[in-house]
Parts: structure tokens; sequence; C-alpha cells
């Protein structure tokens, strides 16, 4: 992007940055991620809101606006030049509280302990969030509001601070880039901020939805095609629709759906992965990530008297499968994660190894650019699509829709490598991290997992939608992980 210095008279002051139709997926979100500090300097919020403007300054997508297209009626970011265009502030939304209440901090020292194996709770998003920041990017285009929120709330032994910006424009990768970068800009470290490729990553989705390459369709597409039928979409709208009535006339049966954050200290996770490297037939393909995913689903299942079979979506970034096409897709900060699907079944007499290869052939077998291609066949809309081509998307996202909600659905997405926890802000005091995502949205799965590898070696998982009866089985799990027995399902 050009300097000011170099905008020839009469020439734009500002620049568009595409958002494509996999950031377009997740316009009803909003990611946030939330930081207590205890008893910091008391310049604390001064120093993060001086950094946040540097970065700004620096990154100017940053700077821009969500604005709708006149032209081609699609949402884009309008980022300016310089920051003296006056149209584009605030450059940021920087908002503080007080509130006359404390933290019970010794809750989340277990952070600090071996052999943890518990379920925390995290404190009221509202300490990292402001209620005014949007939701949607149709809320950040009817408001201009600016892409960067940080909120900061004072209590009276410790400092929270939120930063929040949208799913539309950033994945959790993305999101890291920007934490890594108000790291850098707090602690005076170099950094650079990314190119901007959204115009080459939306020319490599349109072009993928008309290529006919003659490639071996991958397992996950297959299985995404066997859910495509007329027959599946028919029954099951219908059997939703039967649900949400009798869910809105009987609330009292609805099964109850909560969330919870487990952590995992580094022996504990030591522990599980020795289980599965100890096992006879142990293989050394699969990743620390991989046993995590299979403990999680195999001790959320542990009641289960007959096994049950799931649609398991994995999340995994294509930045180094798409480098090869351009290298800057490997530091892209937007939406580029897609989801290995794949069938679960026999999880209860399953090997935590068993499972473990079987998320990673997964992973192998569909992080390829055939998947991403047919991806975008099935889910990217072309320009100017026919109407019988119209009419057979309908179908598939119906078919998709309906299945989904017949069949249990496993969502995970291991966001280890993103960093969000890298923020570092004072590292003489006791820091806790948590994430939060806020949406506008009735998307619904069996259970949700988010999993992070903290900077102490331990994991924490981030779980939405899960039910009592799979939490109490975890709960087992955990109290016998706590008494130093390893996991109980090797």
């Amino acid at each position: 992007m050009a300097p000011d210095s170099v905008i020839p008279a009469g020439g734009s002051c500002t620049d568009t940055a595409i958002l494509t139709a996999h950031d377009m997926a997740m316009a009803h979100i909003s990611l946030t991620t939330g930081y207590i500090v205890e008893n910091p300097n008391l310049d604390l919020a001064a120093s993060v809101h001086a950094a946040a403007l540097r970065v700004v300054d620096k990154w100017r997508l940053l700077a821009g606006r969500v604005e709708v297209d006149t032209r081609s009626k699609r949402l884009q970011i309008r980022v300016p030049h310089s920051d003296r265009d006056y149209s584009f502030q605030p450059p940021l939304h920087f908002t503080t509280t007080s509130y006359r209440t404390s933290i019970e901090l010794d809750t989340y020292r277990v952070l600090e302990r071996h052999n943890q194996a518990t379920v925390i709770v995290r404190p009221p998003i509202q300490y990292f969030r402001d209620p005014s920041v949007p939701v949607t990017l149709a809320e950040y285009v009817a408001r201009n509001a600016p892409i960067l929120s940080i909120h900061i709330s004072t209590l009276d032994n410790c400092i929270c601070v939120g930063v929040t910006v949208p799913h539309g424009v950033f994945d959790r990768v993305g999101f890291g880039l920007v934490l890594k970068a108000l790291h850098c800009e707090i602690k005076g470290l170099e950094w650079a901020p990314p190119l901007d490729a959204s115009k080459v990553l939306d020319e490599v989705w349109e072009a993928s939805t008309d290529a006919e390459t003659g490639e071996d369709i991958p397992s996950g597409v297959s299985v995404l095609q066997s859910l495509m039928t007329w027959r599946i979409a028919l029954l099951g709208t219908m059997s939703h629709t039967i649900t949400t009535i009798c869910q809105y006339l009987w609330p009292s049966r609805a099964p109850t759906l909560r969330d919870r954050t487990i952590y995992l200290s580094p022996d504990v996770v030591s522990a599980i992965v020795k289980c599965v490297e100890d096992s006879p037939h142990s293989s050394k393909t699969v990743t620390t990530g991989d046993i995590l995913w299979a403990w999680l689903l195999k001790a959320g299942n542990k009641r289960n008297t007959e096994d049950r079979e799931y649609i398991a979506m994995s999340m995994m970034s294509f930045r180094r499968t798409l480098a090869p096409l351009n290298p800057v897709f490997e530091n892209y900060p937007q939406n580029l994660v897609l989801p290995s699907i794949f069938r679960v079944s026999a999880i209860a007499s399953s090997s935590l190894h068993e499972l473990a290869l079987l998320h990673r052939r997964s992973l192998q077998e569909n992080r390829t650019l055939a998947y991403f291609r047919a991806w975008a066949k099935l889910f990217v809309p072309q320009r100017n699509p026919s109407i019988i081509r119209r009419i057979k998307r309908i179908i598939f996202l119906l078919s998709i829709s309906s299945a989904t909600k017949k069949l249990p659905v496993w969502f995970y997405s291991n966001s280890s490598a993103a960093g969000l926890d890298q923020l570092v802000l004072d590292p003489t005091q006791l820091t806790m991290f948590f994430n939060y995502s806020a949406l506008r949205s009735t998307a619904q799965y069996t259970a949700a997992s988010w999993t992070y590898t903290l900077q102490n070696g331990g994991t924490m998982f981030n779980i939405r939608l899960m039910d009592d009866r799979m939490w109490d089985a975890i709960e087992e799990e955990l109290t016998v992980l706590r008494n130093g027995k390893g996991p109980g399902h090797c």
C-alpha cells in the first residue's frame, strides 16, 4: 500500500480489501481474547492504548471500515492510507470501566500447579468486551465501527484487558497476528503487518468453482456428498421444525447445554500422551493435538452403553497448502480455515490411539488443494450462477443443515498455533488468558470445542453446547486424571 506522501494529487486516499465468501460464512460472529493481570502497573491501560494506536497506524487494514460495495453489493473493507482521513476516526474502539469488586484469583492459580485436571469458570465477558462493540459484520457496517476494539476493566485486585475483532475479517490465526503486533508494540519489538492478499484469494476461490481437475474426490467431500439428497433435506427440515415446536411448547424437555472450560496441566497432558505412546500399535504420526481430540471425544462418551456415530468436523488451516500458489498466503490474516469432515463410530470399543490415528489421517487426506477446490465448488457461490446451479446449491445446503441436525456433530478446533495467549502484559504478575466468541446464530452442535496449548505447556479446552450427561462423564475422567492414574480409557 502506498504511503500518503506518494499519493498523486486528486488520487484516492483509500484502498479496499475484499471479504471473500469464506469470510462471509463467519459474518455473524466476533472473537474476544481476555487477559487478567494481577496487581499490574497502573499505567497498563495507557500503555495498551498507545501500543494499539501504533499497531493501527502501521497495519492500515485495522484502521478501515466494513462497507457495502455499491456496484457488486459485496462487503469489503475501506482502508485509509493515512490517519489524516477523519472519516475513519476513531481508528480503534477503546473503552474502560471500573468495578468495585474482585475476582477470586486463587481459582485460576491452577495454571501454576501440577497434576491439575479441572473445570474452571471463565470471568464474565463484560470485563473484556464493551456492550457497544458490534457482533456481526452488518452491525459493523451500520455503525461505521472500527475493526479493532479494546476494553479494559479495572477491578479491586486486578485489571482485565480484552481485545475484540470481527470473525468475518479474521480467523483465529489472523487474530493471533493482531495480538502479536500488539505485544511487539508494547515490548518495543520489530514486526511487520501482513500483506493484503484478499483479492488474490478471491480469485483462487472463483477459479476453483469452475475448475475441472479430474482429481480424486477427497474423503471429506465424499462424506458431504453422502448427505446430499432430497430425502434428507425434506425429512430433516420437517423433523427440525417439529422438534423446534415441541421444545417451544415443552421447554423442560429440551436438553440443557452448558459452556465450560477445562484446564489440563502439562504433566497431565504428558500422561495422556504417554498412554498412547505406550500402546502396542502406537504410531509416531499422531500428534498431541490428535491425542487430545481423541481423549475428549472418548471421555465425553464414557457413559454411552452403545456406540454412537458422529459427523466430526475438525478445523484445519490452508495457509501452507496454498502457499505454493502464492507465498503471501503463508501469513494470510483473513479466514482461511476449513473443516475436515469425517464419520466417527465405535468410540467405546476404539482405543485412544485408534481414534487419534483416525483424526490424523482425516487431516492428511483433506488438507489438500483437491479438497479446497471441491469445497469451493460446493459452498462458494459463483458470481453469475445459472438457475439450475442455484437450485442445486439450495438443495445441498438444506441437506447439510438437515443432516447435521439429525446426526450428532462433534466440532473441534485446535487453535494452539494461533498464539492467542502470546500477549504478555506483565511477566512479573499472575496473568490468565481466556477466549470468548459472541454470535447471532442458531447453529447447534452436539459439542463444540476450541483447544489452546498455553505457554506453560498446559492445555485449555473452551467447550460449548455440551449436555449434562457428557459433562458428568468428563468430570469422572478428570477425577481419574487428578488421582494420577492416567486416562481411564487408553
